[in-house]
């Protein structure tokens, strides 16, 4: 089968680009001709043979002309439908799997594969068909669906949920409802590969319509590999992990109150982000030394950390949908406290690999911290061994191989 992969990063940037990449080397290791379409970038990885096109950052340009000319292609980069357009006359794929390429790569890579009548899939990792902001949180972090069933997403702009910004969020504003009057996903893609139950049933909600192309499919990682860094449960360590960015969505900042109230636990995060020197900041005058940031770690170091770690923490204040830190720490036998938000309840079952809390609720996450502190030896084992049961039965690559190919030979064979 011949399969072209579009993603703006053809780098690990974030968990996207992790599932970006496990799927090229999934195919490619099964014999499939696989091929890349990007944003050039000096941190690209040659996965596997493709096609990478520049593509000036919106956000970088300067003077009014020059804006303009960057907002345009944002919503539609006339350059990026050219080289596409061009690419396949020498590469005719069977199929070609979206990734995020809104922004970057913008509409314009839609337009051309309609126009070579090329199926389209798209991994929906996020929420951009309902909301500008993508996260469906508004400017001061609360849960806001205020734009998922209007196609003029005025709320974006009235609340500034981008960055704050009324000139950035009309811009996002302008490039949905351009899509949804002349790129419409809802009609011309295939499928959506939703990777959370939650996040297909969010979309559902506001596109009924669409049900019958939701196909859920989770994220995955190679188990087998991480659990031969996975420890006995009575070799792991006294510590809790944070594990990913530091942003404000992610819940960091409750975590670290909740420890600075408990200083007899201790906390080591790993990760870097917007907050960074802020929390550091926060954590110094506090006068507790339980809580240690690691910084950017990664690989086998990574693995043991998490390895070793007692729980892994995802205190996550937006609705999460299949987070790789979550499969990575079950892949590890390492059990999970997670907020009861989004699709990360659909990955802890509560009591039996790990606990759940009430999102943004310190008293409701210092009652869990507590009961996975009095919990006797044999009932954690239990938790750690069911961990890896679950990543085995639930997350592993061979699991999502055949659920995506079994996706893609359907959609060739109605065409």
């Amino acid at each position: 089968m011949k399969i072209l992969q579009i993603n703006n990063y053809n780098y690990l940037k974030g968990g996207s680009e992790k599932v970006y990449k496990v799927s090229i080397e999934l195919l490619k290791e099964r014999g499939h001709d696989v091929r890349y379409f990007s944003i050039a970038n000096e941190k690209n990885e040659e996965i596997c043979q493709g096609y990478s096109v520049e593509v000036k950052p919106w956000n970088d340009a300067k003077g009014i002309l020059d804006k303009v000319k960057a907002v345009r292609n944002f919503i539609y980069n006339k350059k990026v439908a050219d080289e596409l357009d061009s690419y396949l006359d020498s590469f005719k794929p069977d199929i070609a799997h979206l990734h995020i390429f809104y922004g970057g790569l913008s509409n314009a890579v839609v337009e051309i594969l309609v126009k070579h009548k090329i199926p389209i899939v798209q991994s929906v990792h996020e929420f951009r068909l309902l909301c500008p902001a993508y996260t469906c949180l508004d400017s001061n972090l609360e849960i806001c669906e205020q734009c998922a069933d209007t196609i003029f997403k005025r709320g974006c702009i009235k609340k500034r949920c981008i960055k704050g910004s009324i000139a950035t969020s009309l811009v996002a504003v302008a490039e949905c409802w351009t899509r949804d009057m002349f790129y419409n996903y809802q009609k011309k893609f295939s499928a959506f590969i939703m990777v959370s139950q939650f996040i297909r049933d969010k979309h559902i909600e506001y596109y009924p319509q669409i049900e019958s192309k939701c196909f859920q499919i989770y994220n995955s990682v190679d188990v087998t590999h991480y659990a031969q860094f996975s420890v006995p449960a009575d070799q792991k360590k006294d510590y809790y992990l944070y594990l990913g960015r530091l942003s404000s969505e992610k819940g960091i900042g409750t975590l670290i109150d909740v420890f600075i109230q408990n200083p007899n636990l201790k906390l080591k995060i790993a990760g870097t982000g917007p907050l960074e020197e802020e929390l550091k900041k926060k954590v110094e005058q506090s006068g507790i030394n339980n809580v240690v940031f690691l910084g950017f770690v990664s690989g086998e170091n990574l693995y043991q950390i998490i390895a070793q770690a007692r729980y892994t923490m995802v205190p996550s204040e937006w609705y999460e949908n299949n987070p790789l830190s979550i499969i990575e720490s079950l892949a590890l036998g390492t059990p999970i406290i997670g907020s009861r938000i989004g699709g990360i309840p659909e990955l802890i079952e509560n009591g039996k690999n790990g606990f759940l809390h009430e999102s943004k609720n310190k008293k409701s996450l210092c009652e869990v911290l507590l009961k996975a502190e009095h919990l006797i030896p044999e009932e954690y084992e239990r938790q750690c061994q069911y961990s890896s049961k679950i990543a085995h039965q639930k997350f592993d690559n061979d699991i999502y191989y055949q659920k995506l190919i079994t996706l893609y030979s359907n959609i060739i064979n109605e065409q």
